[in-house]
């Protein structure tokens, strides 16, 4: 192969374990989204399964259900087989972490409230200059996942 641009040489970088695997997938709009639109999709689909509204002017919640009140965070499978939830505050006034599973085939729901969510499961993010407070991710595992802390929380319709 004759190598004539700059992004011809990137290109051959590229891991084969990063290949688009939601190609062809019912949801693969919803992988090629930024990620603060798959955040309104992740909100929107609480809101609408659990027949709450959404709030954009509260910052420490997504989605009131009654008295709960629910962050929402969405996280499509990744090539290697996991799945990323980021900047999960555990400081904010919700009663709720709503964790949605987006891989090609199925969307999974996990609602854990929020003092069944084990602070030792997940990992400190640096989450910018203008966080307060400590920030999170839960980073799935192949193995064994979901886990017990959030299996037995599955929502179904």
């Amino acid at each position: 192969m004759i190598v004539t641009t700059i992004e011809d040489i990137v290109d051959g970088f590229k891991p084969e374990d990063e290949t688009d695997h939601f190609t062809d997938s019912r949801f693969e709009w919803i992988w090629k989204m930024a990620n603060a639109s798959k955040g309104e999709i992740g909100e929107r689909l609480i809101a609408r399964v659990r027949n709450g509204t959404r709030v954009t002017d509260v910052e420490e919640y997504d989605v009131v259900v009654g008295s709960e009140k629910h962050e929402v965070k969405l996280a499509c499978l990744r090539a290697r087989g996991t799945y990323a939830w980021n900047q999960i505050r555990l400081d904010y006034d919700y009663t709720h972490l709503s964790l949605i599973a987006v891989n090609p085939e199925v969307i999974r729901i996990f609602i854990v409230p929020k003092n069944k969510i084990p602070e030792d499961r997940l990992n400190r993010q640096h989450g910018g200059k203008n966080t307060d407070g400590d920030n999170y991710v839960y980073e799935s595992k192949k193995r064994n996942w979901p886990p017990d802390w959030m299996l037995k929380y599955e929502f179904t319709l």
